[in-house]
């Protein structure tokens, strides 16, 4: 069976989750997995655990010397595309 992924708003006294107009789900037995909507502020600490866990790897590993613009012209690097922004 495949698996069907929707997004729903759910009201506080809700009983009963709603399915979006026009997506039909599979009469039986189904398993619902709930996952809140993380705040801003959550996407943004999260970014910043994996970036610093980037830096980890990166010192592990012995890489240093990047560009200082790569972030910004990784297209550039990977690809030899045109540099963009200030980095030109």
């Amino acid at each position: 069976m495949n698996t069907i992924r929707f997004t729903t708003t759910l009201g506080s006294g809700d009983s009963v989750i709603p399915i979006p107009p026009g997506l039909t789900a599979p009469m039986g037995r189904v398993e619902i997995t709930i996952v809140p909507q993380q705040t801003e502020e959550e996407i943004i600490r999260e970014q910043q655990r994996m970036l610093d866990e980037l830096g980890r790897y990166a010192d592990e590993l012995g890489i240093s010397g990047l560009p200082s613009d790569l972030a910004e012209n990784h297209d550039h690097y990977i690809h030899g595309t045109p540099k963009r922004g200030s980095g030109q």
